[in-house]
């Protein structure tokens, strides 16, 4: 391998200082200066232009993927409205923005259109520089993994691909392909015949995952670490009468969104003498109908009477960075209910988030969270509670409110531990590794 260049950071998902994309790629960008002749970001053209953090180019997505999908979404309420009879809703996990109508060959046409752009801007911004670049792609879906096939083959520069896969097989092929067809397609990528691709995963379940999807190509996937630190957070704030619970991200059924009235009838009231205040990040921009109606159950939920009843405040979302670490900062305890599979393996921003602000997590069995709380509790330390059931988030909750400061402290104990492996530094070196 050449001597590094260049290390460009290209992320199609970059759109805004908002979310776990941003903090990604700065931190990996400012770990490389020295290393590289020249460490930079590619995002959206959307892309706020004073940003000042670290060099970035906003020259990415010229044909819009929010807007293929917002065209579709028109549709599909527009034939709703005439009366036209539309498929019955099923879970789409790795398009959730989209209506559960549209037609996955809608979705395929889209795919290749994103492929064909960012293929366009790779070549322009592999021309503008020399040979023995490293590019690295932190999220790489099925748009990157083509547009990185397109231009493997046909340049002829000493080019070094680092794609990251962070959902299992068959959610990244979701919609587009056969997961048989898909694994032909990584495994024509291993081999090298197509240039210098390395792939990785961000979880031991992921990378255990690919190793035996692409048997034979064992050694291709390997674990990069999760680089986000956050180091200009908010300080807690409490509130000595009562026991916030929240959940936050995005709105989406695969989160247990749709599940809120279970979650609502499971919580204590009370705890300890404190009341217990739920907090709930909705989304403006949900797609899904099933969203869109729970939504309007919540509204209808928090304007209501009775005696019983839950006190729920509803975080309107999509928000700033400060506005949603505000939230963060008034948390005693994050729920993250998520039921789909696709979390048995993928791992979570918002535990990330959860780790810097001390917040102790909730979440349910079988996910890479619970993972990550059980291997702590292993080793003596709490920094959460893991639930079989729904039904049982209220006796957790009354475990962590008995024992907030316990639980924080172990995850200050925690958190130093987990940023001994997870780190941006760790990561160039493992890029850089032959």
């Amino acid at each position: 391998m050449t001597s590094p260049r260049a290390l460009l950071i290209i992320d199609p998902t970059l759109k805004s200082l908002d979310g776990h994309s941003y903090n990604y790629d700065v931190s990996v960008c400012n770990a490389a200066r020295g290393l590289f002749s020249e460490a930079i970001i590619f995002a959206d053209r959307a892309f706020p232009a004073t940003h000042q953090a670290a060099p970035i180019e906003r020259v990415l997505n010229h044909i819009s993927m929010d807007a293929l999908k917002k065209a579709a979404n028109s549709l599909f309420h527009l034939r709703r409205a005439f009366g036209q009879k539309t498929a019955a809703p099923t879970l789409r996990v790795g398009n959730a923005s989209v209506l559960p109508e549209v037609p996955a060959v809608f979705l395929q046409f889209a795919e290749r259109l994103c492929a064909f752009d960012l293929a366009w801007s790779l070549r322009r911004i592999v021309a503008k520089r020399q040979g023995g670049l490293h590019i690295f792609i932190q999220h790489a879906r099925i748009a990157d993994l083509l547009a990185v096939e397109k231009i493997a083959q046909r340049s002829g520069k000493n080019l070094h691909f680092h794609l990251v896969l962070r959902q299992s097989p068959a959610f990244t092929s979701n919609s587009f392909e056969s997961v048989g067809a898909f694994a032909k397609r990584l495994k024509k990528l291993t081999e090298g015949k197509v240039g210098y691709i390395r792939f990785y995963t961000d979880s031991e379940p992921l990378t255990k995952e690919y190793r035996e999807f692409c048997t034979g190509r064992d050694n291709q996937f390997q674990t990069l670490p999760i680089p986000v630190l956050l180091d200009d957070i908010p300080q807690k704030t409490f509130n000595p009468a009562e026991i916030s619970i929240a959940m936050l991200g995005a709105a989406r059924i695969e989160k247990g969104f749709d599940a809120l009235p279970e979650i609502i009838a499971a919580l204590p009231r009370k705890c300890d003498g404190h009341t217990i205040k739920l907090r709930v990040q909705t989304s403006s921009d949900a797609a899904d109908p099933r969203v869109q109606a729970r939504s309007k159950w919540l509204q209808d939920y928090v304007a209501g009477n009775g005696l019983d009843r839950l006190p729920i405040e509803i975080l309107a979302g999509p928000a700033t960075r400060e506005i949603y670490f505000s939230w963060f900062a008034q948390s005693d305890i994050l729920l993250a209910p998520y039921i789909s599979s696709k979390y048995v393996a993928s791992t979570s921003g918002v535990f990330v988030e959860a780790l810097h602000f001390l917040t102790p997590i909730i979440t349910v069995q079988n996910t890479w969270m619970a993972q990550q709380i059980e291997s702590a509790r292993a080793q003596g330390l709490h920094i959460g509670e893991v639930v079989g059931q729904l039904n049982e988030i209220g006796a957790k909750t009354e475990i962590i409110a008995g024992n907030l400061t316990r639980y924080r402290q172990d995850m200050r104990t925690y958190l130093a531990y987990w940023k001994s492996f997870h780190s941006p530094q760790t990561i160039i070196t493992m890029l850089l590794k032959p």
